[in-house]
């Protein structure tokens, strides 16, 4: 279910107190929204003929640093003027709820820097349908990039089956996070009938989550044009049933990756099939343009996409 479109006015109400950010990511991109994945052509074609994408460890990704620079920044500004007047708001709901998630957090570090996988995405405006986006071209596609474009539905769907969880990247340094914590204090001081309603256990697991998304998808404020979400993974913190393991070779390097099937899931109104979550495919910047449109198109004619032709267009950016 899309609990964004389809929630509940309380559903929608503890979306935005413990989540705003988030709230209003999923909003800007909308329910006819559209996400890219930027790659080479030869990732892309793979990730189309194996009918799944790789999640690999954020320690081994182009932005190492990142769980890290998340970790850091959410430190500082919880410890900050505005992180103190949070704590205050929640205990006084709750007494001693802070030091509880503190603790439980604190357990959680390592599995969340070594131990999650991750595959990115970003935010497609209706602008970009035909050329893609120059820097991500520049960063991700190398001479041969491809972006698959998808719809977000599947991004925005509360559904449990892949144990693999979306979220908008927040660029943000510890300031930011500082003045997310001033606004969640006054949301939280105005909220306490919301809050003891929760109950202190659900309200736990809502601040716990607030602090490994913050750990998982806060980036350094430099990388804001890429508009990335994150799909993460943390095994140790619930298995999937349909992810599977296998070491692979990326770039040199055997690593651990995870499998999330592109495939419909049986009792599930939830897909990530490519039949049914592709928009397009976007050739970038190549003088192998025509030649990558013709493999491109008879690759989505072979996984039985309707029109697979004009499934497929050509950036037209003069750039090689």
């Amino acid at each position: 279910m899309d609990v964004l479109a389809s929630g509940t006015p309380e559903q929608h109400a503890v979306i935005k107190l413990f989540y705003p950010h988030h709230w209003e990511r999923m909003n800007a991109v909308g329910v006819e929204g559209s996400l890219a994945h930027y790659s080479s052509a030869e990732a892309a074609l793979a990730i189309l003929q194996n009918q799944e994408i790789w999640l690999r460890n954020t320690t081994v990704m182009n932005d190492y640093t990142e769980v890290q620079h998340g970790l850091d920044a959410l430190f500082a500004a919880y410890s900050s003027e505005n992180g103190q007047a949070f704590q205050g708001a929640v205990n006084g709901v709750f007494d001693g709820l802070c030091k509880e998630v503190e603790d439980l957090f604190n357990g959680w570090q390592d599995a969340l820097k070594f131990e999650t996988y991750i595959t990115c995405m970003s935010e497609h405006r209706p602008g970009e349908d035909k050329v893609g986006r120059l820097s991500m071209w520049r960063a991700y596609g190398s001479t041969t990039g491809v972006a698959l474009v998808v719809k977000a539905a599947p991004f925005r769907s509360d559904s449990q089956v892949l144990k693999a969880y979306s979220t908008p990247v927040r660029y943000a340094s510890s300031a930011g996070l500082e003045a997310d914590f001033l606004q969640l204090s006054a949301s939280f001081g105005a909220s306490p009938q919301l809050l003891a309603g929760l109950g202190r256990e659900a309200v736990k697991g809502h601040l716990f989550n607030m602090y490994k998304w913050a750990a998982l998808a806060v980036k350094h404020p430099g990388f804001e044009e890429e508009r990335e979400w994150r799909i993460a993974y943390t095994p140790k913190m619930g298995g999937s049933d349909v992810i599977e393991s296998a070491v692979k070779v990326v770039r040199g390097v055997p690593q651990i990756v995870h499998k999330l099937p592109l495939r419909r899931f049986e009792g599930e109104d939830f897909s990530t099939d490519v039949r049914d979550i592709l928009s397009h495919i976007i050739i970038g910047p190549s003088e192998s343009g025509l030649a990558l449109y013709d493999a491109f198109r008879q690759v989505l004619t072979d996984l039985g996409v309707e029109d697979a032709a004009s499934k497929v267009v050509v950036s037209d950016i003069p750039v090689r």
